[in-house]
């Protein structure tokens, strides 16, 4: 306690009182900040780039463990930290810095959220290109995880163009800049999109925006078999319509008259864009359909799905995420599906080559990652498990075998965090 005591006094002198807490004290929101059944001894909330490097430079001379995250969110996935003590959230670094609507840019802190920022850019037109799907989604954990909502644009890596970064000894970094056309040196952003926090802690971003859509619109269609619901949406992008987002899912519904549980194979199909571009593409889905059999598909309400929720008095859920070549997605599931023993709920993405999957009450069957890790390599891809139990977590590395670049990813590490301050063991190989 008096180990605590003194941490929490030393970063309160860093950023004031009111922006250190202990986890048990309100309104930290302990829970939220818990990884993997770690709490921190603190979490701290800094306001200026310079308190983010001074924590940072506290906690890399103590040989003190930081996990930077959002809002209240952590990082995920990743293994079990080797040890946490500090949770540095960027909540309030949340202003926009720079905004050019004229060149299509922005500059804004790590804290801002999709909400936050779509509000400014709708009034000009304009839309970041990681979707309208999660607003409350911050831009510091977006780019972290690089993961994005909209199949028009590719990932957050392909639109940021520059960055500030603090690094684990507390020096105040930029890379790129709040240019379109930027070719000087190495561009380290794209070291940093996409590295879990393990190299330094993301505090500002330039990012490039796109036009606000001027129409939107969505169809589901139900097929039979998953291989058709597959070539049927690679087919539809193959064409160039405008389409944001292409999902796959299992739905199952009881039938009115039998009592029997039923499976559909539905294709959620957005389209955003301008509105004849909307109407267009509209037009080409039905005509296709019609073509495959398909019907448009009209999700009971509310929906009636025996496997969303777990069975009480079992292991908690297994999670995992898969990506394979595209043609290579019904091969997969098929595999997956034999499985499954009809307790599991998937989606998938059809033309970018990923399947999300969970299996209730399966949380904690180490042999069953085995086997369906097996079942994605086999088919050349990877698999990463998202959600299990604690225990099966501390015997796995929930990224799979380390890649044959990891030598190079380990020594980019210890250029970067020499002494392991930031998400010690969370990254792939448990960096």
């Amino acid at each position: 306690m008096t180990a605590q005591t003194s941490l929490v006094n030393d970063l309160r002198s860093i950023v004031g009182s009111e922006h250190v807490r202990r986890p048990e004290e309100p309104p930290a929101a302990a829970p939220a900040f818990i990884v993997d059944g770690l709490l921190p001894q603190a979490i701290v909330q800094p306001g200026t780039y310079d308190e983010v490097a001074e924590v940072m430079r506290y906690a890399n001379e103590a040989s003190l463990a930081v996990i930077p995250c959002g809002h209240g969110r952590m990082p995920d996935p990743g293994n079990v930290p080797r040890h946490y003590d500090i949770a540095l959230s960027v909540a309030r670094l949340n202003q926009i810095i720079e905004y050019e609507p004229a060149d299509l840019t922005m500059t804004c802190q790590a804290g801002a959220t999709l909400g936050d920022l779509h509000a400014q850019l709708s009034e000009a037109g304009q839309m970041t290109p990681f979707g309208l799907a999660d607003n409350g989604a911050c831009i510091g954990a977006l780019l972290a995880r690089n993961r994005s909502h909209n199949l028009q644009y590719g990932s957050p890596r392909d639109y940021t163009i520059g960055m500030r970064v603090i690094t684990a000894e507390g020096l105040i970094t930029r890379a790129g800049r709040n240019v379109v056309k930027n070719v000087a040196g190495y561009d380290l952003c794209k070291l940093y999109v996409g590295s879990l926090g393990t190299l330094g802690v993301i505090v500002e971003a330039s990012i490039k925006l796109v036009p606000l859509p001027q129409a939107r619109q969505r169809v589901d269609l139900e097929f039979g078999k998953v291989s058709d619901a597959s070539t049927f949406a690679k087919e539809a992008h193959g064409r160039g319509l405008s389409l944001s987002a292409i999902n796959l899912r299992r739905h199952t519904r009881k039938d009115a008259e039998t009592a029997a549980i039923k499976g559909a194979h539905v294709l959620e199909m957005e389209m955003s864009g301008g509105t004849v571009a909307v109407q267009r593409t509209h037009r080409e889905i039905l005509q296709m359909s019609a073509t495959y059999g398909a019907q448009e598909f009209y999700a009971p309400d509310p929906p009636d799905d025996p496997g969303q929720a777990p069975s009480p008095g079992v292991d908690g859920p297994l999670q995992l995420e898969a990506s394979v070549l595209p043609s290579f997605v019904p091969d997969l599931i098929d595999r997956f599906q034999r499985e499954s023993l009809d307790n599991w709920v998937w989606w998938s993405s059809p033309v970018e080559g990923r399947v999300d999957a969970r299996w209730n009450g399966l949380g904690a069957d180490g042999e069953m990652v085995r086997r369906l890790r097996a079942h994605a390599a086999d088919l050349g891809g990877t698999l990463i498990v998202t959600n299990c139990s604690l225990d099966l977590k501390r015997r796995i590395d929930v990224f799979g075998d380390p890649p044959p670049a990891f030598d190079l990813m380990r020594r980019i590490k210890e250029q970067f965090d020499p002494k392991g301050t930031l998400s010690p063991g969370r990254f792939v190989g448990r960096l």
